[in-house]
C-alpha cells in the first residue's frame, strides 16, 4: 500500500501447492533489494558488473559439513567459526547452511552476529559413519584360529566385505554433497550481486 515494500513477511505467510497438494516451503528468504544511501556509482553506457555497489552489504553463505568430516575435526572447525563471525564486517549479510543427514539452513541472511552465533552454538556436531569409514583400519581376525593360512583367508573376506560399505558411504557422501551444493546455488540464484559461498570441510570423496 502506498507503494511501500512489505518487510515482515515470514515462511508461514504462504503456501505452495502442486496440483493441489500442499508441498512444504523447505528455504525461505526475505531479501532487501533496497541500496543503502549513497551506493549508486557512475558506469559507462551498455557496461554491466555483478560487483557489490559502493555502500552494498556484502552477502556470505557458510556451509558447516558435518557429513565429511570427523567429529573430532568438527569441534576444531566450528571453533574457529565461531571465531571468525565474530570477525565479520559490519555490512556483512551471512547465512548458515548446516550438512549431514541432509541440508539444514540454520540461520538465513543477518547481520545480527549474536544471533548467528546462537544458532551455531545451540547445534550439536554429528558423529556419523560416513566419514570415519574411509579411515578406520582394515578389520582382522587376529588370527583366532592359530593357522596362518586360515586367518589370511578370513581377513582377505572381512576386507571385501568392508570395501564394499566404504564405497556404499563414499557414494552417500558425493550424492548428498553435490545435491546440497545445487539446493544453496538455488538459493542465492535469487539475491542480486557476488555472493561467497564458505564451504568448511574435512574433504571429499
Amino acid at each position: 500500500k502506498h507503494g511501500k515494500p512489505v518487510d515482515d513477511l515470514k515462511r508461514g505467510d504462504f503456501v505452495l501447492r502442486d496440483n493441489g497438494q500442499e508441498q512444504k516451503i523447505s528455504m525461505f528468504a526475505l531479501d532487501d533489494a533496497r541500496e543503502a544511501p549513497g551506493a549508486a556509482q557512475a558506469s559507462a553506457p551498455l557496461t554491466f558488473t555483478n560487483r557489490p555497489r559502493l555502500g552494498a552489504s556484502r552477502v556470505t553463505a557458510f556451509l558447516f559439513d558435518q557429513l565429511n568430516t570427523e567429529l573430532g575435526d568438527q569441534q576444531l572447525a566450528k571453533k574457529e567459526f565461531l571465531h571468525h563471525l565474530k570477525s565479520l564486517p559490519a555490512n556483512e549479510r551471512v547465512a548458515v547452511f548446516v550438512l549431514g543427514d541432509s541440508l539444514t539452513l540454520l540461520h538465513d541472511f543477518s547481520q545480527d552476529v549474536s544471533a548467528l552465533l546462537a544458532a551455531l552454538n545451540g547445534h550439536a556436531n554429528r558423529a556419523g559413519p560416513e566419514a570415519a569409514a574411509s579411515t578406520a583400519p582394515a578389520p582382522s581376525s587376529n588370527s583366532i584360529t592359530g593357522d596362518s593360512t586360515t586367518t589370511a583367508q578370513w581377513d582377505g573376506f572381512l576386507q571385501s566385505s568392508n570395501q564394499a560399505y566404504i564405497n556404499y558411504t563414499q557414494t552417500v557422501r558425493a550424492l548428498r554433497t553435490a545435491a546440497a551444493l545445487q539446493t544453496i546455488a538455488e538459493h542465492l540464484q535469487g539475491i542480486p550481486g557476488r555472493k561467497t559461498l564458505i564451504w568448511i570441510s574435512s574433504g571429499f570423496p
